[in-house]
């Protein structure tokens, strides 16, 4: 078993132990943000560790809130969950949005929005500081979009190249002209909420696996910085057996990014992309692999 194996078992342990003894709150309703996060399938039954990681630093938040839809809600729900309501979770079932249920059945339940929400994954442990700076940037600059991992869009002659060409960000100046990912969480401010409401459901038929593709896409859209809260893009352990699953696969590793990318993006919004401030530059080579749009015109 390599290092890094061996630490996401010991830190599955470690959470564990602390499901199961602690009855300590995981919310306070002091706090000025909330929290969200979905999961599905067997990850249900791993998903409170990503929740005990992120919620046990001295910082946490006003609700943390897990939506389940009904496919993915279990008969009866794991004990660990359980333990979890009686320390302040929220479990809410849902529509199967897939991914967007991280952020679209919150939009339905506030009229208006007045604090920020932050969204975490489900498969990764989280370090304990990472709401509470995510939290404390955006105190300081609360129009804009915080997170803590992020890629660095390719464009060439107005046309966006394929995701699996896309550095990790590294740097941490405001612009259009990087990605968040969702697994690094995400921090929505008040006024982007209202956005994302807004948009309304075409989601469902442009990027339907693919949530950060949407919240990026109408970032670009309507001009919301988005800044990473470090120079360096975060690196979070897996969950042991999380990374298995379809959506990861899809998105990733078979181009799924790329073709909801191209039914997402508009030419105006590239261009806003363009017209931001880029901090890293890259070389403007020919592309190894077609662009986005050079696909979706073979397809």
């Amino acid at each position: 078993m390599s290092i890094l194996k061996m630490k996401s078992h010991l830190l599955l342990a470690w959470h564990y132990a602390k499901n199961i003894f602690s009855h300590s709150l995981i919310v306070d309703r002091r706090s000025g943000y909330d929290l969200a996060i979905t999961s599905h399938s067997d990850r249900v039954f791993r998903v409170f560790s990503a929740i005990e990681s992120a919620c046990s630093g001295s910082s946490k938040p006003r609700r943390a809130i897990l939506f389940l839809s009904k496919e993915d809600f279990p008969k009866k729900l794991p004990a660990s969950l359980e333990r979890l309501r009686l320390r302040g979770l929220e479990i809410i079932v849902c529509e199967n949005l897939r991914p967007h249920k991280k952020q679209q059945p919150y939009l339905k339940l506030n009229s208006t929005f007045d604090r920020p929400l932050i969204t975490i994954d489900d498969d990764v442990f989280y370090d304990k500081n990472l709401t509470g700076s995510l939290f404390k940037a955006w105190q300081e600059s609360p129009e804009r979009i915080f997170c803590s991992r992020a890629r660095v869009p390719r464009i060439r002659d107005g046309a966006l190249l394929s995701y699996t060409t896309w550095p990790l960000c590294q740097h941490n100046e405001p612009t259009l002209w990087i990605f968040a990912t969702g697994v690094g969480g995400v921090l929505y401010p008040p006024k982007f909420l209202q956005i994302l409401r807004n948009a309304g459901d075409e989601f469902k038929s442009k990027c339907p696996t693919a949530d950060d593709v949407w919240i990026n896409f109408l970032a670009a859209e309507h001009r919301i910085l988005i800044q990473q809260i470090s120079k360096k893009s975060s690196s979070f352990p897996d969950i042991p057996g999380s990374r298995r699953t379809a959506l990861f696969r899809i998105n990733i590793h078979n181009g799924g990014n790329d073709v909801q990318i191209s039914n997402t993006y508009s030419d105006q919004a590239i261009g806003f992309i363009e017209a931001s401030h880029q901090p890293i530059c890259y070389e403007r080579k020919a592309p190894s692999k077609p662009t986005i749009f050079q696909l979706r015109r073979s397809n």
